[in-house]
C-alpha cells in the first residue's frame, strides 16, 4: 500500500476548498487508506491508496452506506448536493 502524507494533505485541502466544508483527519484508525471526516454532514471520505484502492469512497456514518467515486470531481459534486 502507498500512503503518502503529502498526497493525502493535498487531497484534504482540495476537498475542503472545493466543497466549502471543513474536514478533520480520521486516518488514525484506518490502516488501509487515509481518510477525512465531517461530522456535521455525517460523512467520512476514504482516499485511494493507488495500489489496492483506486477510488474515493464516501461513507455515511449513521447508516454505513458507502458510495464510490472514480474521480474527485464527482465526489465534490456529491458532497455539494448533500444539503
Amino acid at each position: 500500500m502507498i500512503h503518502t502524507k503529502i498526497v493525502s494533505e493535498e487531497l484534504h485541502k482540495m476537498i475542503s476548498k472545493l466543497s466549502g466544508y471543513t474536514f478533520e483527519d480520521s486516518s488514525y484508525g484506518n490502516d488501509e487508506s487515509d481518510s477525512i471526516i465531517n461530522e456535521e454532514l455525517g460523512i467520512q471520505i476514504y482516499f485511494p491508496n493507488f495500489l489496492e484502492y483506486t477510488t474515493f469512497s464516501l461513507q455515511f456514518i449513521e447508516s454505513d452506506d458507502i458510495e464510490v467515486f472514480d474521480n474527485l470531481k464527482d465526489l465534490i459534486r456529491k458532497i455539494n448536493n448533500l444539503q
